[in-house]
């Protein structure tokens, strides 16, 4: 059976006809006929998603349309993002165990509520702005697992919120509560999504609730520039490498009858940067 709507949807499994048609109908475009199970059978699946965030002031901050402070809220923020990706199941395709491949393009647009009522806010009201109102490959990469999963190697284009520091789930629309924290608060230290950089993520899955991992990623602030938003180059610059590292613990406690999942997470990361970020940078 399909999995419940409280369960990812695991891009590995074989879906049979009616199976593809329950799970695909959850989704807004259906099932395409059967079109979107085939092609999830062959080891093709397409993503397409829209998520937004609106925000308001009901009193108090600045008001820089005006340029003074004002008693009372009038301000309001839409802000969106859209991502067009593509993940490919080489196993399915032609064969190659434990081969995979994924590219993920984003876009994101809208306004800041942050800046329209206080500049100097610790965190974004509204995460889904950040980084940018422009066009970013976020993904691209190729993952090899070996050894029956007991190894995941991951090389390409990668954004490291996704990789490590993450959350699972992120109910919040505040940036303070979201995935990737130390990349939000560190942010010329350590770039997260919709940001991408060239770099390597290993893993070792020592049981099925214990695992390490180390990555190594290159360490260039002009990726965070509009300027290098779509390219697939190295852009001249890179100053050093991020190297963060691991430890996942996913237990679980019994209580009243069932066993409810955790997720513990220790790690650290080095930037063997030592440049002052570029003003390029700074001003994206």
């Amino acid at each position: 059976m399909p999995p419940s709507p409280a369960v990812p949807f695991d891009p590995a499994m074989h879906l049979t006809p009616e199976e593809g048609k329950q799970y695909w109908d959850r989704y807004v475009t259906g099932d395409w006929w059967g079109l979107r199970t085939l092609l999830h059978n062959w080891g093709v699946d397409f993503n397409l998603d829209y998520f937004s965030e609106m925000a308001g002031n009901i009193s108090g901050g600045k008001d820089n349309f005006s340029g003074y402070a004002k008693g009372f809220g009038q301000s309001w923020a839409y802000t969106d993002q859209a991502l067009f990706g593509i993940d490919l199941d080489f196993q399915k395709m032609i064969g190659w165990e434990g081969g995979s491949f994924q590219a993920y393009f984003t876009k994101r647009t809208g306004d800041n509520l942050s800046a329209q009522v206080n500049p100097n806010t610790l965190q974004l009201i509204q995460e889904v702005y950040g980084r940018g109102q422009t066009w970013r490959i976020t993904d691209l990469w190729f993952k090899q697992t070996l050894f029956n999963d007991l190894l995941e190697l991951k090389l390409g284009l990668m954004n490291m919120s996704q990789e490590f520091g993450g959350f699972y789930a992120f109910p919040f629309e505040n940036l303070t509560f979201t995935s990737g924290i130390t990349g939000n608060v560190a942010g010329y230290s350590m770039f997260t999504w919709p940001v991408s950089q060239w770099g390597t993520d290993l893993q070792w899955n020592a049981t099925k609730t214990l695992s390490f991992r180390i990555g190594a990623f290159a360490f260039n602030d002009y990726w965070i520039s509009s300027n290098y938003y779509l390219r697939l180059d190295n852009p001249g610059g890179t100053s050093g490498a991020v190297i963060p590292f691991e430890i996942d613990w996913k237990p679980k406690l019994h209580i009243c009858g069932k066993d409810l999942p955790g997720l513990w997470v220790l790690g650290a990361f080095g930037n063997t940067n030592h440049e002052e970020t570029s003003a390029a940078a700074k001003a994206s």
